[in-house]
């Protein structure tokens, strides 16, 4: 019976061009693939796939297994192209898996708004798929988180902006403050070197002055001795003229003065007496 079975399949294959030879290859290739796929051989897993890729297999199953695989050694961009082909599957399974596992990597990345399309997606599909809804519920609270955070952040950088602006305001006023002061103080430091010059000008002008006024009276002494000593000579020639010595004069001179201080006195004795009565003052 199993001759006759044989003999049978021999005539059918030869009848209708199958390679018993790829079949057989390829059904060793799936069940390795899978085998590795179970024991975690994730790496060993692919190249079968790829394998059975070559051979043309393009079975949505060996296309999912090799997207997780990839997933698994967090290559997501292999990953995203598998699960890709298989985001309009006409198998529902198939269908949210895919768009479950693109929401996934999507999340990872932080593209919550994506991530939560994608799960839509996969509850379209598949309402009863819970892992799809519990990542939804999941990615849409931190989606809150990320908008409340992307709020405190823009409300923050607006108060630093006005907190930066408020201190270069205050740094320009500081600014403006301090070239203030030191004008004032160099204004006070021109005023005080111009009373400084003024009084040494001053000091220069009276020294001047003083130094004018010495040399006018060394001027007026020196005219004056010379008065004196020509009004000396004049009186010795007059002196030597008469015949009299200098001390000769002066004794002329004193004796002549003190007959006027007696002949003074003399009168003031005189008009001083009272007259008598019933006789003229005469």
């Amino acid at each position: 019976m199993k001759i006759i079975a044989y003999l049978c399949l021999l005539l059918w294959a030869g009848s209708s061009d199958i390679d018993i030879g790829k079949i057989a290859k390829i059904n060793q290739l799936k069940a390795e693939a899978e085998a590795a796929y179970k024991n975690k051989q994730y790496n060993v897993a692919i190249k079968r796939y790829e394998e059975l890729l070559k051979l043309d297999v393009k079975e949505e199953a060996v296309l999912l297994n090799m997207a997780h695989s990839y997933f698994s050694i967090q290559d997501t961009t292999k990953a995203k192209e598998f699960y890709g082909k298989l985001m309009a599957s006409n198998d529902k399974y198939t269908k949210s898996v895919a768009n479950q596992q693109i929401g996934v990597i999507k999340a990872n990345n932080k593209n919550y708004q994506e991530s939560l399309l994608s799960f839509k997606e996969a509850l379209k599909a598949m309402p009863e798929n819970e892992e799809a809804r519990h990542n939804y519920e999941l990615v849409k609270k931190l989606l809150e988180q990320q908008k409340k955070q992307q709020q405190q952040q823009k409300q923050d950088k607006n108060e630093n902006k006005d907190k930066e602006k408020e201190n270069k305001e205050k740094e320009q006023q500081q600014k403006e403050q301090q070239q203030k002061d030191q004008k004032q103080k160099q204004d006070e430091q021109g005023d005080k070197k111009d009373k400084a010059d003024k009084k040494e000008q001053e000091g220069k002008d009276d020294k001047e002055e003083k130094k004018k006024q010495g040399e006018k009276d060394e001027q007026s002494d020196k005219k004056g001795k010379e008065e004196e000593k020509e009004t000396n000579e004049k009186r010795s020639q007059r002196l030597q003229k008469m015949n009299l010595t200098e001390d000769q004069a002066k004794t002329i001179l004193d004796a002549m003065k003190n007959n006027e201080v007696q002949y003074l006195q003399q009168n003031k004795k005189k008009t001083t007496k009272k007259p008598e009565k019933g006789k003229p003052d005469w």
